[in-house]
This record gives structure tokens, sequence and C-alpha cells, in this order.
């Protein structure tokens, strides 16, 4: 199947969950303030599934079909990362599909980085573009400038302007250290950091999308239910 044919196919899943949540659940809906009357309304989809604002814009719901996504998000907000934005979900059936689950992750809408996106991707590719949870210099590292020596001759050969770009962008790249390094302890295998993935909260930033991730979240019992 071709990205462009399924993000139509999870727009309309999205479509067909989101009416589904608003017949079924009304209780739900009302106090999260998703309706028409509340500024429901579509804001993009991806490969899994698509995001709305709601509550007359100050928060958003994705409805996916990413399990993995939906035991990540229920993981970050078990161990209290304060890196990612979401903050409630829960789970539902397609009710096209007894055999498929919808999961419905609402979070607060932030804004969108403007000119802070450049200076985070230039971090991104000058110096974390490598990065995966598994990397143990990251976690060893104690700082940002212990990070920078243990991994020197890598990042010399492989970005050589990585010490310029650390000297324009200190406090972009002092948050991506902390903000992966944190990822990385509480065991979350996710590598989908780039720029699109992160929205501005006050003079800091939010990673916002956990796809393609994987936690040990196996064990909660919390995406098992529903927040109703």
């Amino acid at each position: 199947m071709k990205i462009k044919d399924s993000i139509i196919e999870q727009h309309t899943f999205a479509n067909n969950a989101m009416i589904h949540l608003l017949t079924e659940h009304p209780k739900f809906c009302e106090k999260w303030g998703i309706s028409a009357a509340k500024g429901l309304k579509y804001i993009d989809s991806g490969t899994f599934g698509s995001t709305y604002s709601i509550d007359s814009g100050h928060n958003i719901i994705k409805i996916t079909s990413d399990r993995k996504e939906a035991l990540t998000s229920a993981y970050v907000m078990s161990k209290r990362l304060n890196n990612f934005v979401w903050n409630i979900f829960f789970v539902g059936k397609d009710p096209h599909n007894e055999f498929k689950s919808i999961y419905y992750i609402i979070g607060e809408k932030l804004k969108p980085l403007g000119g802070d996106f450049n200076k985070l991707d230039n971090v991104r590719d000058g110096i974390f573009y490598w990065y995966n949870s598994k990397d143990s210099s990251l976690m060893k590292s104690r700082d940002i400038n212990d990070f920078f020596r243990l991994n020197k001759d890598w990042l010399d050969n492989h970005s050589p302007d990585w010490k310029e770009i650390y000297k324009k962008n200190k406090k972009q790249a002092n948050w991506f250290y902390e903000a992966l390094k944190a990822i990385g302890k509480a065991g979350i295998d996710w590598e989908d950091h780039h720029p699109g993935n992160i929205m501005k909260k006050g003079d800091s930033w939010r990673f916002i999308d956990l796809g393609l991730s994987k936690s040990p979240a196996g064990k909660l019992q919390i995406v098992e239910s529903t927040f109703i």
C-alpha cells in the first residue's frame, strides 16, 4: 500500500472512530471538550491514525491503531516523564472490526516551533542523529560535556561542525541531551526524535509522537482499561 493511500485509510478509520466516540461515550466527550461546539477540528493524519483539536483548542486527541504507541504513552505517564505531552488515554473497540482496538490519546495542544525548528534540526542532525536508547555512552555520561568527551572521535569524523552547532544552540542541545537521556533511562527504544515530533511549551519543548517506539510497557494494565 502506498503511503498516501495508508494515510487516507487512517483518516477514514479515525473519522469513524471519532463518530463512535461521540455517539457511544458522551460523558467522556463532555469531560474533555470533544464536540463541534468546543471546536472539534481535524488537524493531520499519519501512518496509524489522525489528530484533532478539541476543548476549544486547548488540547488535542490522537486516534490511532498503533498499540505500541499506546503502550509507550501509558509507560511515559506512569514514569511521569515531562519530556512528552500525552497525559491521558483510553482504549475502545473498532465498531467495524471486533479484533482491532482503537487508542484515544489526549494531550495538551502546544505551539509550533517557529524559529526553534532550524536550531533543533541542526542539533539533531549535527549531534544526536545517530542516537538510540541502546547507546551506552549517553547513559554513562554525567552531563553533556562528558557525553561529548566520550563521543569526540565519532563526532569529529561524522559531524565536523558539531562544536560550532553546540556553541550556537546550547539551550536546544542541552534540552535534547537531557530529554533523550531520560527516555533511555526509562527503557524506551525510540529514534523518531526529529523536529517534526517536537512542539514548544513556554521556553522549552516537548516530544509529541511516540509512534515507532518500544518500551517495557507490556506488563502495564493501564492500557487494558477504558477511562470513561
